[in-house]
């Protein structure tokens, strides 16, 4: 996949008007503005600002998924990794465009390479549960640690997963106490859909009431 390096040099009146957008969306050093930041992020997309186009889609998020896309797929064009995660989201669960695993895969893929977490944690899914890609666990263990190294706590917990099951990886007790622990200390108890089995791991590694 293609995308651009470029970082909009000598595109001084967008970076300022992103900007400008950043502190109205995050009410940073004035009252937060949904409007005003949506007109100035609009402002700076259009004049091909890769971030600002990143927020412009996040601005319609949920309630236009289909423009959001839009929007996603010209930053992450640009290289913007969390344009082209959620740009993967939306390819991944078909949300405002049709569901493609390989897309999802492909941006994924763009965004772990640039040392995003978020990438790096779905792309792992992906190979995981064979979704866009055959099942490769050692692939997905080693994405998720690169996650869970960057402090992603979802990461943490399903690398202590793997080390409990020892799955793509030699069985560590020790390493998966050590991971999940981590997780829990952000307050990640693991996934609900397997709830039986997270209270029977917690308690063999003795974590149930940490």
């Amino acid at each position: 996949m293609f995308f651009s390096s470029r970082k909009n040099s000598g595109n001084a009146a967008p970076d300022a008007e992103f900007k400008s957008g950043l502190r109205y969306f995050k009410g940073e050093g004035i009252e937060k503005d949904e409007q005003k930041a949506r007109a100035c992020f609009r402002n700076a997309a259009e004049k091909g600002h890769a971030g600002a186009q990143y927020y412009y889609g996040l601005m319609f998020a949920g309630e236009d998924d289909s423009e959001a896309a839009k929007w996603y797929e010209k930053s992450a064009l640009q290289g913007h990794p969390k344009a082209q995660c959620a740009l993967a989201n939306l390819y991944r669960w078909g949300f405002g465009i049709p569901i493609d695993y390989s897309k999802a895969f492909e941006w994924y893929a763009a965004a772990a390479n640039q040392g995003s977490e978020h990438g790096q944690y779905g792309l792992a899914e992906l190979f995981e549960h064979g979704i866009g890609t055959r099942v490769n666990l050692t692939e997905a263990v080693r994405w998720t640690r690169k996650a869970a190294e960057q402090g992603f706590a979802k990461a943490q917990y399903d690398l202590g997963v793997f080390y409990f099951k020892g799955e793509g990886l030699p069985m560590d007790w020790n390493e998966a106490r050590r991971w999940i622990l981590l997780a829990m200390q952000q307050g990640c108890g693991g996934s609900h859909v397997n709830f039986e089995f997270n209270l029977e791991m917690l308690e063999a590694l003795d974590l149930r009431f940490v």
